[in-house]
């Protein structure tokens, strides 16, 4: 059974309990049908796009990008309208992009997609020369951050490429700031002791889409131009 309908067939038991008179489960069953929709839109745009996720370049370089809805293209009518897509048309870099909704360094998403130790190792396999990673805000909230963001850059310690480029958490409207500041914190920590190369990422979105979630075309804009400076300069300069 897959993701999606699994989800479904949840909110279905749910609705059913409902019908019976358990008021309370109210929270539970909108709760589980938004999660479904998340999962069928990610779903969607993974099997409409899969052949885009790998895009060739003229530079000369491999940059790969690990991320969430930002970097999957979620909520946009052209998932190919992401940043990383624009970073590359900016800097000519190929690219690879794994971008699944709602994800983080321990936070599944909504399709309960595979852990980000997964991800990782099939993204080093193809021998990045840059890996960015992309990820952080759908983990604020959660216990155990830490110990995520360690483990995940213990694994890409093992067979690091030569750069890696770890994003600050985005901090869209609806973000509970003070829980980013904290991952923020806890990513630059890290990124710090592994030698990794950490970005703030605070203040260079500042347009969103009516969702409060995700940058709109400005935003984005401003998200690529940030990056590809970036991404596209050499470390430190």
């Amino acid at each position: 059974m897959n993701r999606s309908r699994r989800l479904l067939l949840v909110a279905a038991a749910a609705l059913v309990v409902v019908g019976a008179g358990v008021a309370t489960l109210g929270p539970t069953i909108k709760h589980e049908f938004q999660l479904w929709r998340s999962c069928l839109a990610s779903e969607s745009i993974e099997s409409r796009y899969a052949a885009d996720r790998h895009m060739p370049g003229t530079s000369g370089r491999l940059v790969a990008f690990i991320g969430d809805s930002w970097a999957q293209g979620a909520e946009l009518p052209n998932a190919l309208d992401a940043f990383p897509y624009g970073i590359a048309q900016a800097t000519g870099d190929a690219i690879i992009v794994d971008g699944k909704q709602g994800t983080g360094y321990l936070n599944p998403g909504p399709c309960k997609d595979e852990p980000v130790s997964t991800r990782i190792a099939d993204t080093l396999e193809a021998r990045p020369d840059v890996l960015v990673l992309a990820l952080g805000v759908n983990d604020a909230v959660w216990q155990g951050r830490e110990q995520a963001v360690e483990k995940a850059f213990d694994q890409i310690d093992t067979d690091r490429p030569d750069r890696v480029v770890v994003l600050g958490p985005f901090d869209p409207p609806l973000a509970e700031h003070d829980r980013v500041d904290e991952m923020a914190a806890i990513l630059a920590s890290a990124a710090a002791d592994h030698g990794f190369e950490f970005v703030p990422m605070a203040g260079v979105v500042d347009s969103y889409l009516p969702d409060d979630l995700h940058p709109d075309v400005e935003g984005r804009r401003a998200l690529v131009s940030y990056l590809a400076q970036v991404i596209g300069s050499a470390p430190g300069s």
